[in-house]
């Protein structure tokens, strides 16, 4: 015990040690004291980055320092990290795919952070499922609920469709099994509602018109050639047209409100003076939209009928707008009205809807899923009013084929069984 401690850099030779080994031992200690200061600062930096680590961070991180100190395999702990890792993302992403398209953006955007720091994985699933879920309630879509297989034949009347107007599934629009009035939205599509409607006369009713998305880009004499189109089919209607204020053009990224206006307002007269029922498309502007129509009523007179088309607004403007002189119809669609959070105010909104004025919509272009929307929202109208769905078919039918044949065009007939409308 009295024996001193020798320098572990010191040779044990038994005796004082040679000069060279001294000379060793003294370049050892220099380069020993010398790089002292350097691990100061290392162990000040890492200290400091521990400090502002989260404390959950924190915690792993003295968990991995204390199983390298127990000499446990590094690889063992970096594994269960990832493995604790992919389990975390692989459950964010199952639950995700269920609420629907938004919910991927937040996901993503936690894989990319998870990625970054394999630590972060609570902080990161956390991120994501919350995203997820916030655009899954504001921009997500409710899938309508499957058909049963022993579902009741109905005779379904879509009153504002787009089918044909994607490509992809043009050719299908034939495969239609229930009646549908096809609305054009800009003066390059009108040639396909023409085609389609010629294909299928008897279940098809078209429709043309300048939607508000594509009121900038009203070329010069369209109101001429859209007064063309509308003589050379007599039994067609004028849609879509209206106004939305959310929208914002591609070309110059901002909503232009003047040129809807001045589009809509030259339809609503179109209309008025050929005698032709025309379905609305309004957002944001339920107020204006009411003041244009006024207005339009007091000058040259309105259309014979008027659909307002996936109304939204509150259903208080419902009454003001049944009190225009002219037959006014509200029709509702599940792609826009379904949704879980308007539920409520969509059950409020056709309560207050007269039964005689009702439409069932879709405003979907792929053909293959319109009846079942149809059927989704069929069964929504049931529950408001209280009514089977043979009932709410047949009531609806009767009402689109009335605001169809408002305008003395032939419509659709009435009369076709229920194995011809699906």
């Amino acid at each position: 015990p009295n024996t001193p401690r020798t320098c572990p850099h010191t040779p044990r030779l038994g005796g004082a040690p040679a000069a060279a080994d001294n000379a060793q031992v003294l370049v050892r200690l220099r380069k020993l004291v010398g790089r002292a200061p350097q691990r100061r600062r290392r162990r000040t930096r890492r200290r400091r980055r521990r400090l502002r680590r989260p404390q959950h961070v924190r915690k792993w991180a003295y968990d991995l320092a204390s199983a390298r100190q127990e000499r446990c395999l590094p690889g063992r702990v970096v594994l269960a990290v990832k493995l604790r890792q992919g389990l975390g993302l692989g459950l964010g992403l199952g639950l995700g795919s269920g609420l629907g398209l938004g919910s991927g953006l937040g996901l993503g955007l936690g894989l990319g952070l998870a990625a970054h720091a394999e630590i972060r994985v609570a902080a990161c699933l956390g991120l994501g499922l919350g995203l997820g879920l916030t655009a899954a309630l504001r921009w997500g879509h409710t899938p309508p609920p499957a058909m049963a297989a022993e579902a009741p034949q109905l005779n379904l009347f879509d009153a504002h469709s787009h089918a044909g107007l994607h490509e992809e599934t043009r050719e299908r629009v034939a495969q239609l099994k229930c009646a549908a009035a096809i609305m054009g939205t800009q003066e390059g599509d009108w040639d396909v509602v023409q085609r389609s409607s010629e294909a299928m006369p008897n279940v098809a009713v078209p429709a043309f018109g300048v939607h508000p998305w594509f009121a900038h880009r009203a070329e010069n004499g369209w109101i001429e050639r859209l007064r063309l189109r509308l003589a050379s089919h007599p039994a067609a209607l004028l849609g879509e047209i209206g106004l939305d204020k959310a929208a914002r053009t591609p070309e110059t990224r901002r909503c232009e409100y003047e040129a809807q206006q001045e589009v809509f307002a030259a339809q609503l007269a179109l209309a008025a003076e050929l005698r032709r029922p025309v379905s609305v498309h309004c957002v944001r502007s339920v107020g204006k939209l009411f003041g244009m129509m006024e207005a339009g009523a007091a000058a040259a007179g309105l259309p014979p009928a008027i659909a307002l088309h996936s109304y939204g607004s509150s259903p208080d403007w419902i009454p003001r707008y049944l009190a225009l002189p002219t037959e006014l119809y509200v029709g509702f669609s599940y792609a826009i009205n379904g949704r879980e959070n308007q539920r409520e105010k969509l059950l409020e909104n056709i309560a207050v809807v007269p039964d005689d004025r009702l439409l069932l919509e879709s405003d979907l272009e792929c053909p293959l899923d319109i009846e079942e929307h149809l059927r989704a929202m069929c069964a929504i109208f049931a529950e408001a009013k209280g009514w089977s769905l043979e009932e709410t078919a047949e009531r609806t039918w009767a009402n689109a084929e009335r605001f169809v044949a408002a305008g003395g065009g032939g419509g659709v007939d009435a009369g076709r069984s229920a194995t011809d409308c699906g």
